[in-house]
């Protein structure tokens, strides 16, 4: 299990304040045939991600169904421009079994909720900061709302904070605002993190 960096801390402490972050609360799942959730594979998370959801569904009285597409990566890798396992098309695969589970033949499920985490392994791996995972995250959205723009797509970024000074382990599932990532983008971002995601940012 990793460690979150300094970096990947700060700017989740940033997106907090700015309210990009926001607590999880029942109304926002709004998921009366279940959730289809594309989550990374981590067995560390997992548990901890799942009864979040199962949480927020029973406070809702929502059923608690979740139908489970897991991948090292989670939902980023539906993100066209994505680095993990290009080679093998996972984007395409995630998003033919998204249209599956949507579709009244198998399930019949109007609710996908994408999850990315920090820190990630697999994101790790392909030298990615958590600002890179969140912008993915916002395209993945993007892509799975166009499968069908009557769906319900909610997005979510768990953080495991690790062990605190009082030997407790602090996690957290955010739910992510694309309108206030937008915003904040457009007013502070840009010129705090824009490199990262290869934009031109102002001169000091």
């Amino acid at each position: 299990m990793g460690r979150l960096s300094t970096f990947d801390r700060e700017v989740i402490g940033i997106l907090r304040e700015e309210n990009v972050l926001q607590d999880g609360e029942a109304h926002l799942l709004e998921s009366p045939t279940g959730v289809i959730v594309v989550a990374c594979s981590d067995g560390d998370q997992m548990p901890d991600i799942f009864d979040h959801y199962r949480d927020l569904a029973r406070a809702g009285e929502w059923p608690v169904r979740p139908h489970m597409l897991c991948l090292h990566g989670g939902a980023m890798l539906i993100a066209p421009d994505c680095p993990l396992y290009r080679a093998f098309h996972v984007d395409e695969l995630l998003l033919q079994h998204i249209r599956e589970a949507e579709g009244l033949d198998l399930k019949g499920i109007g609710t996908v909720v994408l999850y990315v985490h920090a820190p990630c392994g697999a994101a790790g791996l392909a030298n990615l900061t958590v600002v890179n995972q969140l912008d993915m995250l916002m395209r993945a959205k993007a892509r799975v709302k166009a499968i069908d723009m009557t769906n319900r797509v909610i997005c979510f970024v768990h953080v495991d904070y690790g062990n605190e000074g009082n030997g407790s382990h602090r996690r957290r599932t955010y739910f992510m605002s694309a309108a206030g990532w937008a915003e904040f983008w457009n007013r502070q971002g840009h010129e705090l993190w824009g490199r990262l995601l290869g934009f031109p940012v102002s001169a000091s």
